[in-house]
């Protein structure tokens, strides 16, 4: 029996596939600390309120919508506290670092958008984005 080449593949595996990872050229992250001028946000119905929470927590863990699993995300994140679908806003006056959860699915990901485009528009909460 003759063995063929996968003609999905070009070339035949090489051994050198570290060296060819590291020669790579990744693009920096693209990273937004703070609200961007002319963002307009998203409609009051696609928007998270805004909430003063009490107590502490390293990370504050917001949903974008019902059933993103954010408690679940704060039960395995110590330290980490839900605020209940709301931009948390802490009664000290201090920035929170808030990590924003959604399913994977069009309706989570599109609430995920208008929860970032309505951050970065400058009416979400005023702190830090968790990276």
């Amino acid at each position: 029996m003759q063995q063929t080449l996968n003609p999905w593949i070009t070339s035949p595996a090489t051994d050198n596939a570290e060296e060819e990872a590291q020669d790579a050229h990744l693009p920096p992250a693209a990273v937004i600390r703070a609200p961007l001028r002319g963002v307009i946000e998203p409609d009051a119905a696609d928007r998270l309120a805004r909430r003063t929470v009490s107590g502490s927590a390293a990370l504050w863990v917001t949903g974008a919508h019902g059933g993103s699993g954010e408690s679940r995300i704060a039960d395995l994140i110590g330290g980490a506290r839900v605020t209940g679908h709301c931009w948390p806003v802490l009664q000290d006056g201090s920035k929170p670092r808030v990590l924003l959860v959604c399913r994977a699915d069009m309706r989570g990901l599109t609430a995920a958008r208008s929860a970032l485009t309505q951050w970065v528009s400058g009416r979400g909460f005023r702190g830090k984005p968790h990276r």
